[in-house]
């Protein structure tokens, strides 16, 4: 238990406490007049992070004086300092001292529990859980003038397509033996693939290198991986982190589902989902093991989200106009 969970439950009268406490913020209630100091304390993953941005822009307008804080590690801390309606990120977790000089926090336990609720785009799906009316749905990042600093992948013509679809044993990635078909169909289309992912998946062995740039584990902050994805031409990415930001950035670019349900593209205008039409998907299961008993997610292999659909995919957003970054 960290300071604030500590805090929290003290106020709550569920643990008993010799010691003074400092004044307990009181929790976030969108109806009611806000102003002074806010903290969220922020646990999730980097595509949550990205996925409370209308959330908090819609807080921010409804409540003008409100100063909004964020209490995170630093990766989720990195997407949080790109939104405007953050006034400040705060190294996770706070001391009970820093937690009392709050006005009002708001619940983390909302967005915990919250987080993969079936068939709602995660922005609705918090937004609903804190009971606020959202003034848009759609997720969207401002650049910083640091992520276009990077030194372009290559000098050729070729179409450069990102390929984040690594398989490190989570049922939301998209399976190493398609994978490698996919990167031999991009090649045999004359397109230039650039390799992305936290590390090398099994798949490194059936990667030709020729027409391959491997960028996998290079990408380690948030920045650096923005500055890859404004130097692609497209993006095939599973639900991820990298679909997410992609998607905040207005990129074109295609997301795979399978277990997880297609409706988490839908806060990103530019990602076009190609879901799996099996029958089991989604089951809304990204960790662990198949709900059916299998080692894998066997929706993978219906044909919507073949090799051979992924590339026509591809195929028909390189011919879509050329895109201008802003």
């Amino acid at each position: 238990m960290h300071d604030v969970e500590a805090a929290s439950a003290r106020a709550a009268g569920v643990l008993a406490s010799e010691a003074p406490l400092p004044p307990c913020p009181a929790p976030y209630r969108p109806r009611e007049e806000t102003r002074g100091r806010m903290i969220l304390p922020f646990i999730g993953g980097l595509g949550d992070a990205l996925s409370l941005e209308p959330v908090l822009a819609s807080i921010h307008s409804r409540h003008e004086h409100l100063r909004i804080d964020i209490a995170a590690t630093p990766g989720p801390g990195e997407v949080f300092s790109c939104l405007p309606a953050v006034d400040d990120v705060r190294p996770y977790p706070l001391t009970l001292e820093q937690w009392g000089a709050y006005d009002r926090y708001l619940s983390l336990e909302c967005v915990l529990t919250t987080a993969q609720r079936p068939g709602r785009p995660l922005p609705e799906t918090f937004a609903d859980a804190i009971g606020l009316p959202l003034i848009r749905r759609m997720v969207h990042v401002e650049v910083p003038d640091a992520w276009r600093s990077g030194a372009p992948l290559t000098d050729g013509p070729a179409p450069l397509v990102g390929l984040a679809i690594d398989d490190m044993g989570s049922l939301r990635a998209y399976p190493a033996a398609l994978t490698a078909e996919l990167i031999d169909r991009l090649l045999d289309a004359r397109r230039v693939v650039a390799l992305l992912g936290a590390q090398p998946p099994a798949v490194t062995h059936d990667v030709p290198r020729r027409g391959v740039i491997d960028l996998r584990g290079r990408t380690t902050t948030v920045a650096a991986l923005a500055r890859v994805l404004l130097g692609l031409d497209a993006i095939v990415a599973h639900d991820s982190f990298v679909l997410h930001l992609a998607g905040a950035l207005g990129l074109p670019s295609i997301g795979l589902f399978a277990p997880t349900s297609a409706h988490h593209a839908e806060p990103y205008p530019e990602v076009r989902p190609l879901a799996s039409d099996a029958p089991c998907a989604p089951c809304h299961v990204a960790v662990g093991t198949c709900p059916k008993g299998y080692g894998r997610c066997l929706a993978w292999q219906a044909p919507a989200v073949s090799p051979a659909a992924i590339a026509q995919a591809v195929q028909d957003e390189l011919m879509r106009a050329p895109r201008a970054v802003a």
